[in-house]
């Protein structure tokens, strides 16, 4: 096996000799740099090469002198079913490295994701005399911190849920709150004083018994590391420890919108004795981690879980990069039904209730023609909402007018899907005889406000998420915006190599995406207030404050519909001068096998890891 692997090490050395026939010329010192083992070593693996047919050798007469390695078996077959073998003896890990090297061409790479993907899924395994059910997913970016202080991107947040535990959990179907660790609470009548009942006998993944001092700690480290979600605790003035199950919190300012910040992931708990750790993340949730490498998240069945215990034993994240929009799959074993979000041969569908918004934010902290009103209503003209979704079809389902499905589609009722030429002559009152080609008028249009912004010909840059559906958009934009003599430079970006932050001083316009949480009240307010937010990073101190102006009774008053008009007059500033460009909303509908049992969607699509079992 060694050998095979060195000269794989060998074929990827030379890529212009990777193929049957080719001919390397090559010393025998070259070959112990090449594959970092001594001359003798290197002899003893030509011989087994030679002797299963991989090479011919042809050695050169003389100390020193070129010899002539004929390549008989090629780089993509013999790595292929090096994969192969690996990934049937479990060797997992080794099977991701060869995989994932850079050095291989994309179009083999793929074929190699494929095979993978066969032995990912729901697997069965034997654990001494036990069967351990074992779901094995890929995700196709390197995950980030998991740390409740931090972590804002989908996956990670549905991960702190599944390794943690809150006070309390929103219920988005009845809209309510439910107990978790807290078993009960209540309020005074201003809502300045909030009393919280904690379970007994709660215990961490590393056995420490839950209390009261957790829940303090876990507040007072969003302060002390200066989380960007800390903005939701400042109403608190004092926390009263009342015995180890009673939590007293007094707040400056009534707060009724109070329980919404404590079923938060931000307030996931962590243990005062041992405080936050990357590689041990303990919780006290249905599963507990027991490896955090870089190819891999591995997760656990905690079987003193305080409800009922995950039926799944284990739960394996994998990274595997891919140039597929898709980033998750799962799989039965023998079946021929696929929990994949292509929907390939499965049989029983799980339509998403996630509000999607996808939207063009114009970033006002660097200097540009982006600053420009009437640029920014000339892209508004460019991106016509319905000519794209109609044009490029998929998943792009209807388009925006708010970061609500709801909030869209009530527009959409009341007025008619507009083209963007006609809002655009309802806002300004223009109107005129007939109505002619309105593509036609809409980019005439937006090729006169381009030249009344001063437009001088310079390259705009465009920052997106560098995956294909979204390359599609900007490819689609950047050929309606060359058609008014608009040049924009598409810069793809990823989350690994990119944050919040470095976009915000790079980019002048930025393709952005919002999942909003279950409890979509409280998405929405992350988006304005979040110290990692797009809006923190893309929008100047003034309208910052004037977004924050208005939305500073949201939290003070009830009910839900005087929040929602509150929220609606903020979107309202935000479409007023085009600080950003809606889009579009997108669905999810995820395509799952009959045998697959306990469905439950938790925060932003993920399939809950606690609820699953297969039925046998």
């Amino acid at each position: 096996m060694k050998h095979i692997e060195h000269y794989i090490e060998l074929l990827l050395a030379r890529p212009d000799h990777k193929h049957a026939g080719a001919i390397i010329a090559i010393t025998i010192q070259e070959l112990t740099t090449v594959l970092n083992c001594t001359s003798r070593n290197v002899k003893l693996v030509l011989r087994r090469l030679v002797e299963e047919g991989y090479v011919d050798w042809r050695a050169g007469i003389g100390r020193g002198n070129i010899s002539q390695l004929a390549v008989v078996r090629g780089l993509e077959e013999v790595l292929a079913e090096h994969v192969n073998g690996l990934l049937e003896k479990g060797r997992m890990k080794e099977a991701v490295d060869w995989v994932t090297r850079e050095e291989l061409n994309p179009a083999f790479r793929g074929r190699l994701r494929i095979m993978l993907e066969k032995h990912m899924g729901f697997q069965l395994k034997q654990a001494g005399l036990s069967e351990l059910d074992v779901l094995r997913v890929t995700v196709a970016r390197k995950l980030g911190i998991i740390d409740p202080a931090f972590s804002y991107t989908t996956t990670e947040v549905f991960l702190l849920e599944q390794i943690y535990s809150r006070l309390i959990d929103f219920d988005s179907v009845g809209e309510r709150f439910v107990p978790s660790l807290a078993h009960a609470w209540e309020s005074n009548q201003d809502y300045t004083e909030w009393t919280f009942y904690l379970r007994k006998g709660v215990r961490f993944h590393h056995g420490l018994v839950f209390t009261a001092e957790d829940v303090r700690y876990s507040l007072e480290r969003l302060r002390d590391v200066q989380s960007p979600s800390c903005w939701q605790y400042e109403d608190i003035s004092e926390i009263q420890i009342i015995g180890e199950h009673c939590l007293l919190l007094r707040l400056k300012k009534p707060n009724p919108f109070f329980l919404h910040f404590f079923s938060s992931a931000t307030m996931s708990i962590i243990p005062h004795d041992e405080g936050f750790s990357e590689q041990k993340m303990l919780g006290t949730g249905a599963f507990k981690v027991a490896e955090n490498a870089a190819q891999v998240l591995r997760l656990e069945a905690f079987d003193d879980y305080f409800r009922e215990r995950a039926w799944l034993d284990v739960v394996e994240i994998w990274h595997i990069p891919s140039d597929s929009p898709r980033e998750r799959r799962f799989s039965l074993p023998h079946s021929e039904g696929a929990v994949d979000e292509t929907g390939i041969d499965a049989n029983q569908d799980m339509d998403s209730k996630l509000d999607v918004c996808r939207y063009l934010i114009f970033n006002f902290n660097r200097p540009g023609i982006q600053q420009d009103p009437c640029f920014r209503q000339a892209m508004r003209l460019l991106l016509d909402r319905g000519l794209l979704i109609n044009e490029l079809g998929d998943r792009r389902s209807m388009p925006a007018n708010s970061f609500l499905v709801a909030r869209s589609r009530e527009e959409a009722w009341k007025n008619g899907y507009l083209s963007e030429m006609e809002r655009y002559k309802r806002k300004n009152a223009i109107w005129s005889e007939g109505a002619g080609d309105l593509q036609e008028s809409s980019l005439l249009e937006a090729g006169r406000l381009l030249r009344e912004s001063g437009y001088g010909g310079e390259t705009v840059s465009l920052y997106y998420h560098g995956r294909p559906v979204e390359l599609q958009d900007m490819l689609w934009l950047r050929r309606r915006a060359l058609g008014i003599g608009l040049t924009l430079e598409l810069k793809p970006y990823s989350f690994a190599e990119h944050t919040v932050q470095k976009l915000g001083q790079d980019a002048q316009m930025m393709l952005a995406t919002e999942v909003l949480e279950k409890d979509t009240e409280l998405g929405l307010l992350r988006l304005f207030f979040n110290g990692d937010s797009n809006f923190e990073h893309f929008f100047n101190e003034n309208q910052l404050g004037e977004l924050r102006s208005i939305l500073a009774a949201y939290v003070r008053v009830e009910p839900r519909d005087a929040r929602a008009a509150i929220m609606e007059d903020a979107e309202r500033v935000l479409r007023r001068d085009n600080w950003l460009l809606y889009m579009y909303h997108m669905d999810f509908r995820t395509l799952l096998p009959q045998t697959l049992q306990g469905l439950a969607q938790d925060s932003f699509g993920w399939l809950d890891f606690s609820k699953l079992w297969i039925k046998k």
